[in-house]
């Protein structure tokens, strides 16, 4: 009989020993699984905040286009149009560095990231005449902006570095009225 109780002791310790053992084992899985889904929602939003970022930048860009044309189509003509020995970026690439985005507000940046996003390029796709419309002599005018944005996350996830980069391109639509 002493023999039976004995064997009955053994056994509860290594059915507790089994139990802790897998409790630990599940709680290590859901720690981790937690962890994980953390990194991916600073992903996610850091993400969707740099496609914010991009939108604005593009919008600004096309409210500096309808409201001075001039001095993008100067910028394009001297870029492009004029004389090998009398062209320059110089006007474009200044038209360029107005479109420019910092997040400085460390309210509104996650995890205290410096965020950026800038109109990389404007693109004057072609000109074509419109047969309808207001009258004769208006023209449309197509024009591709596209605009990047970036962040850097400081030492995340073992003192690795994350880098953030998201580029949309929008084509925008311009009637204007071609000069004779």
């Amino acid at each position: 009989m002493k023999t039976s109780v004995s064997r009955k002791r053994g056994m509860v310790i290594v059915i507790v020993l089994f139990a802790l053992t897998s409790s630990l084992i599940f709680a290590g899985f859901l720690m981790n699984r937690s962890v994980k889904q953390g990194y991916e929602k600073i992903i996610t939003r850091e993400r969707t905040q740099l496609e914010l970022l991009c939108h604005a930048a593009i919008e600004i860009a096309k409210l500096k286009i309808k409201a001075a044309p001039t001095e993008l189509y100067t910028a394009f003509r001297f870029k492009l149009d004029e004389p090998a020995a009398t062209r320059t970026s110089a006007l474009y690439d200044a038209f360029l560095a107005d479109l420019r985005l910092e997040v400085l507000d460390p309210e509104l940046t996650s995890e205290s990231v410096p965020m950026t996003a800038r109109v990389t390029a404007i693109e004057r796709l072609g000109i074509t005449k419109k047969g309808t419309g207001l009258s004769n002599g208006y023209v449309e005018d197509y024009l591709r902006i596209t605009a990047s944005a970036s962040s850097q996350l400081a030492s995340f996830s073992g003192g690795k570095g994350l880098k953030n980069d998201v580029v949309m391109q929008v084509t925008m639509q311009i009637t204007k009225l071609e000069r004779q």
